[in-house]
């Protein structure tokens, strides 16, 4: 028996027609993802939206190449075999870039989320020029996919994007010889003009992969606070009906704590990265107990999060230096995020990146910092928890934004 438990398969009302139009399908397009095969009647149900308005959708989705018929199922009762769905494979790929101080990263995936393939490699001055560019015609070439076949481009960084000018603005961690230029950004758009091209940062898109992927009331707004090498946080507005009205990257790390503090990359002094940043963490451990962890300033290294494990384990033995040094960066995330909740007031705030392998007892802390701190919450158990993201809902979390843009732009027309 066919069934969908999630209350966000419900079709939204209240929206312009257009806008209506584009969440449907959008919603119809990812349950005949991850439920296929499917077929129309079957969406209906899973929806509640008419037989008439799922076959007008799923006939723009199997025109636009997104969506195939894989014939008549068997017949379980008297009547008509319905056809059944399923997402077409072949239909579009996409590339979600990561750029971070070591180089850059290319992922391929086709349109059923599937990850084809990935490209590492570090920049140099010989080869920056338009480099992104040549590495991704080498991956499609390697896969023997059309270059017209690329639906979309994400490239996503650690640092301020301006997303009118899909320009790189800003990074304290990568230098700003390796951001992509205008040029870099024009060359992508020129060899391949059919695909969405977008820039974004790394909380931005791990608030967009909690969105997507959390399971949650999702009539609430939330903020995703990452603290790897860097420390940011992005955050997804929604609506009394549960869709998402605006979404944008918050530079918590940045926000200035202690006026005394450490010189940040940035070139301000105490700014919350200085404070619980991973590596200013580690830097502390060693100086305080004596301790050697081996950690680099590289980002989202495996090699910390061992470090980090190691930082978990003195503190369960009880040594007192480490306990106080992460009380105390418990308590300058407890102001960052009560001066920020004072400001946004998110439904949820989920903590993301290296941070989270302390465990249970570190978060904790953090709550109970700021319940002294906040007067507007109390269930803070509920309101502040880790983020489940892997990595690959991160990416994933990428294409989902290309396809809300495809959606936007292609189906509608």
């Amino acid at each position: 028996m066919f069934e969908i438990n999630s209350s966000r398969n419900r079709v939204k009302t209240g929206f312009s027609q257009q806008q209506t139009k584009r969440n449907n399908t959008m919603l119809l397009f990812n349950l005949i993802r991850k439920n296929s095969p499917i077929s129309r009647i079957m969406l209906a149900e899973a929806t509640g939206l008419s037989a008439t308005t799922v076959s007008m959708l799923i006939e723009d989705l199997i025109a636009n190449n997104l969506v195939r018929e894989l014939g008549e199922a068997e017949p379980i009762a008297r009547g008509r075999r319905p056809i059944m769905l399923e997402v077409n494979a072949t239909g579009g790929y996409f590339i979600v870039a990561e750029l971070i101080n070591t180089g850059l990263i290319c992922h391929l995936f086709d349109i059923k989320n599937r990850h084809l393939d990935f490209m590492q490699y570090r920049i140099t001055m010989e080869l920056k020029k338009n480099v992104t560019s040549d590495f991704i015609s080498q991956m499609l070439y390697k896969k023997g996919i059309p270059a017209s076949m690329l639906l979309g481009i994400n490239v996503i960084y650690p640092g301020i994007v301006d997303r009118a000018t899909k320009k790189m603005v800003y990074s304290a961690i990568v230098p700003t010889r390796d951001l992509l230029s205008e040029d870099e950004v024009e060359a992508l758009q020129e060899t391949y003009p059919n695909a969405v091209f977008m820039i974004n940062n790394y909380s931005s898109v791990n608030a967009y992969g909690e969105y997507i992927f959390n399971d949650y009331d999702y009539n609430r707004s939330l903020v995703a606070v990452n603290i790897f090498e860097a420390v940011g946080a992005g955050a997804i507005f929604v609506n009394e009906k549960g869709e998402k009205t605006v979404d944008f990257s918050i530079e918590l790390g940045h926000m200035m704590m202690d006026r005394d503090g450490p010189v940040c990359k940035c070139g301000n002094k105490g700014c919350l990265e200085t404070l619980v940043g991973i590596c200013a963490l580690f830097k502390k451990v060693e100086q305080a107990t004596g301790i050697d962890l081996d950690y680099t300033d590289e980002f989202n290294h495996s090699r910390n999060v061992e470090a980090m494990k190691k930082v978990k384990e003195l503190a369960d033995e009880g040594n007192p230096e480490v306990i106080r040094i992460l009380d105390g960066a418990a308590e300058w995330i407890a102001l960052a995020l009560t001066n920020m909740n004072n400001i946004i007031d998110p439904g949820y705030i989920f903590i993301g990146g290296t941070i989270r392998y302390l465990g249970d007892d570190f978060l904790n802390r953090i709550r109970e910092k700021m319940k002294k701190l906040n007067l507007k919450h109390t269930d803070f158990p509920n309101i502040i928890n880790y983020s489940h993201l892997d990595g690959e809902e991160r990416l994933k979390g990428c294409i989902a934004m290309m396809m809300d843009d495809i959606f936007a732009l292609r189906m509608e027309k």
